[in-house]
């Protein structure tokens, strides 16, 4: 699967458990031209964790992703399902501006 958005917000990578399993989770806003824009939560896992490392706050990317879903029996014996939006690999459709930085000028060629 494959959606675009604005990359909005990139989390610190965190360590699951004792087994120093990585992720990292990030906010995609999506939807921007409708009244009711979504905020969408992703997450990469293991070695790409650093996959947006170069990518600015507010660049607009397509992220491709499976999504995943799982059961898991609480200790009261009770059903709940999970879902996951798992991250392998992005696109920089357009990137953010960056405060202080010049458009290249066209030099003359006199």
């Amino acid at each position: 699967m494959q959606i675009t958005g604005k990359l909005i917000k990139l989390f610190k990578t965190q360590t699951v458990g004792t087994s120093n399993f990585e992720k990292r989770e990030f906010i995609l806003l999506t939807d921007t031209n409708t009244e009711y824009p979504q905020e969408l939560k992703f997450q990469l896992l293991k070695d790409k964790v650093n996959l947006l490392d170069n990518v600015s706050i507010y660049s607009e990317i397509t992220i491709h992703f499976n999504l995943q879903g799982r059961k898991w029996t609480n200790p009261e014996g009770k059903d709940v399902w999970y879902n996951s939006l798992n991250v392998w690999k992005y696109e920089v459709e357009s990137k953010a501006p960056v405060y202080g930085e010049e458009e290249p000028k066209e030099e003359s060629p006199f």
